[in-house]
């Protein structure tokens, strides 16, 4: 109370009674303390609040604040104590009835008399008047968004004031930034252009004004309508780009039909005939004279036309969808044709139905060459044999249930495929024989036999037979190909082929035995004889027979190596074709043989170099695998040059789907390899006659790799080195 006592007294002091105006304002004038009481409150408390104002002078603010603006008031207020000054803060107080009013409020805190001085005015009628505006805007807004055009609004500055979802999806504008903004700055592209000039004429003349134009930077054609009104301007626009581009294409449709040897026929929306090109007239005969007016059907359908087909069209033309349909017609002269025939509608921009327009083509040699093929289809579902039809391109049209028995696939899988492609051979070495395909355009019936791939991933040997068809008119228009099983007798034929080469390969064996006991066991054994008799006359005790016995010994042991050497090529012959195969670690397999050198290789400074995967494997057999390289290890040593240190280099390079690669190369005395050519690798050959040696060593390495379904190649130069490939099969 002393509080508003001091108010009072200071209020006394001015000239003004300021009490009294508050009074007599419309708006509340109150007064609050530091601790948030009210202190004074003006009369219109009572019609705004239903409160008089001793039943709000001594209570918090608070108690009359609603529940959800509690904060944001605290807020203010702790500003106002702060020095701030608010003239716009709003928030919702209780009337003494319960409901809300809406209220804004001026105020300012004085530090003189510890005292916030504030000015309330209600203000929910006009937030009330403002939510229903907010409410038909949006109706309003749903409403422009909810047409199909897309419109546009300005007022009399080229202000932009509205634009519905359309023209924002059209057009490269945005309602976060173009709203409100300079129509010919937002298109400058625009300005003395078409647009320009059509939306000056709606304004000057007050007149709508309906155009089309095109906007380059869109690559779009607009149909625009523009309504001038006294706020501004309408304007209503719609993509059209596809029916200019229809009606563009339909004229240069004209213009190529009037060139094109197909039959072209356009009717109106009724049907009847507006227009036929010259291939129409070349195709059944008759002039546009004589159709102008008609419908095609009534003039080309006659007594073989399919009526199913003729109410197929009508219902097409009904639905004003585009179809194709073959059908019989008939020419001027009678002769019966077939026609294919694609029938497109064509609509104005409003969506009306125009015209159609049909294109003709005489299909009658496709249609006969089919009938004949149901019924050469029919002969060849009876066989066991593969039966495939193919068009003139080799695609396959038709095949019989004897060709999915005899190669797995179905009718479905094989259609529109080429036997080439869809029967290539799963082995890369099928010995695939191409046919004479050029006897095939003279008419000749070709014949060949070839592996073909089956479904399932095997191979089956196959007779073909195929014959040329040809139509009237002497073009090659399909193919018959006839396939019969000959795997059986393929096998047979290749039984017989392996036992010629195993013939061949067990009268290659002879030979060299034949060699071995010729020259090599014969020698030792006509020494020992010749030695054993001498002996026999020799006195034991003398020097004469320890020097014989000494001879005796030797030609025995030579004697003893050409028998081993006859049993290791008996032992590798008859392990080739059943010799066990398994995974290799190779890399462990070279260090094996390497180990079993290394005595020599540190006596004679030999630098290797191994460059392979950790990891390398091939499949063979881990025996021959580890003669292969001890021989190869051990030539290089035997046949090192004396003149430079020896350096062998090792190289392996796997690939799982192909061979592995093993490159084997030194630096030693090398040989002449034109001088061996077809010796280096056969029994008993020695290139190097100063060093010791059988000839066995690089017999055994093509030997081996033989049996294991490799090969060898060599390259070696005198004085420079030699090198080996080796090529392991894959795994």
């Amino acid at each position: 109370m002393k509080s508003r006592e001091n108010h009072t007294a200071q209020l006394g002091q001015s000239t003004i009674n300021w009490e009294k105006f508050a009074q007599v304002s419309q708006d509340l004038v109150c007064t609050v303390d530091v601790s948030g009481h009210y202190t004074y409150v003006s009369d219109a408390s009572s019609p705004m609040l239903g409160y008089a104002p001793e039943e709000m002078v001594g209570h918090h603010f608070d108690e009359f604040i609603y529940p959800g603006d509690l904060v944001k008031s605290r807020e203010a207020v702790a500003s106002l104590l702060r020095g701030d000054k608010r003239k716009d803060f709003q928030n919702r107080l209780l009337h003494k009835d319960g409901h809300l009013v809406t209220v804004q409020w001026s105020s300012a805190w004085s530090e003189e008399d510890d005292t916030l001085y504030s000015l309330a005015r209600d203000i929910s009628s006009l937030v009330q008047a403002s939510a229903t505006i907010d409410s038909q805007n949006k109706k309003l807004n749903t409403f422009f968004d909810s047409i199909t055009d897309a419109l546009l609004t300005v007022d009399r500055n080229w202000r932009i004031t509205y634009f519905n979802q359309e023209a924002e999806r059209l057009l490269p504008i945005n309602r976060h930034f173009h709203l409100g903004e300079h129509l010919w700055t937002v298109f400058p592209e625009a300005i003395g252009g078409e647009p320009y000039t059509k939306y000056y004429q709606a304004f000057n003349t007050g007149h709508t004004v309906t155009f089309t134009t095109y906007h380059r930077g869109l690559g779009k054609w607009f149909h625009i309508k523009t309504y001038p009104s006294p706020e501004g301007l309408s304007i209503y626009f719609d993509d059209v780009t596809d029916l200019v581009k229809t009606k563009e294409e339909l004229e240069k449709l004209a213009l190529v039909a009037s060139k094109t040897t197909q039959g072209v026929v356009i009717t109106d929306a009724s049907g009847l005939t507006e227009w036929v090109n010259e291939g129409f007239t070349q195709l059944l005969g008759f002039s546009l004279p004589e159709m102008a007016g008609k419908k095609p059907g009534a003039v080309m359908q006659g007594p073989n036309t399919d009526k199913a087909t003729v109410q197929y069209i009508r219902e097409m033309l009904l639905k004003r969808q585009p179809f194709n349909a073959t059908l019989t017609n008939y020419t001027k002269d009678g002769r019966e044709i077939f026609i294919a025939m694609d029938i497109t509608p064509i609509f104005s921009e409003q969506g009306k139905l125009v015209r159609f327009i049909g294109i003709l083509q005489d299909v009658t040699d496709q249609v006969h060459t089919k009938q004949e093929l149901e019924r050469l289809a029919l002969v060849a579902s009876k066989t066991n044999n593969g039966v495939l039809l193919c068009d003139n391109e080799w695609r396959i049209q038709w095949v019989n249930e004897g060709f999915t028995r005899l190669l797995g696939y179905t009718m479905a899988e094989a259609l529109g495929q080429q036997p080439k492609d869809l029967l290539k051979s799963h082995n890369p070495n099928g010995g695939d024989i191409a046919p004479p395909w050029q006897n095939l355009a003279k008419g000749e019936v070709v014949s060949f036999k070839a592996p073909n791939g089956r479904k399932d991933g095997t191979d089956i040997w196959l007779s073909v037979d195929i014959s040329p068809i040809f139509n009237e008119k002497d073009h090659l228009t399909s193919y018959v190909v006839v396939q019969t099983d000959i795997t059986d007798l393929k096998n047979s034929e290749m039984e017989l082929s392996k036992l010629a080469d195993d013939l061949y390969r067990q009268n290659s064996d002879l030979q060299k035995f034949a060699y071995i006991v010729s020259h090599n066991l014969r020698a030792p054994v006509s020494n020992a004889l010749g030695i054993t008799k001498l002996m026999s006359k020799t006195d034991k005790n003398s020097k004469a027979f320890d020097v014989s016995l000494d001879y005796l010994s030797q030609s025995i042991q030579k004697l003893d190596t050409v028998l081993r050497d006859m049993n290791t090529i008996l032992t590798v012959r008859d392990s080739a074709g059943n010799l066990w195969l398994e995974v290799v670690d190779v890399r462990a397999v070279l260090e094996q043989a390497l180990a079993s050198f290394q005595e020599q290789l540190e006596q004679f400074d030999v630098e290797v170099s191994v460059k392979t995967s950790e990891r390398l494997y091939a499949r063979a057999n881990k025996a021959y695998l580890y003669s292969i390289f001890h021989n190869l290890i051990s030539n290089s040593i035997k046949y090192r040059a004396e003149d430079r240190p020896l350096k062998i280099s090792i190289r392996c390079y796997g690939n799982q789907e192909k061979a592995t690669a093993i490159s084997f190369s030194d630096t030693g005395s090398g040989f002449d390899t034109l001088k061996a050519r077809g010796h280096i690798f056969k029994l008993y050959k020695r290139f190097h006659k100063d060093q010791e040696g059988r000839g066995m060593g690089l017999y055994l390495v093509k030997s081996h790799l033989d049996a294991m379904g490799g090969h060898i190649e060599v390259t070696s130069q005198i004085g420079v080195g030699t090198r080996f490939l080796i090529y392991l099969p894959p795994l």
